[in-house]
C-alpha cells in the first residue's frame, strides 16, 4: 500500500439527496439501525422524514 492515501476518493456520498424521505421498517428501531446517521443528518438539514412501520 502506498504511503499517501487519497481519502476523498473513498467518500461514498458528499451531500444528502433532496427530500422528502420515506422509510419503511418492519420493527420499531430498524429505521435507526439501518439509517440512523442519514436520518439525523437529514433532520439537521430540515429535510422532511416519514417513517412507516409495517408488520
Amino acid at each position: 500500500m502506498s504511503e499517501s492515501t487519497d481519502y476523498t476518493s473513498r467518500t461514498l456520498v458528499n451531500t444528502l439527496p433532496e427530500g422528502p424521505y420515506l422509510v419503511f421498517a418492519t420493527y420499531p428501531g430498524d429505521e435507526s439501525l439501518g439509517l440512523g446517521g442519514t436520518l439525523a443528518l437529514a433532520s439537521q438539514a430540515d429535510i422532511s422524514i416519514g417513517i412507516v412501520f409495517v408488520g
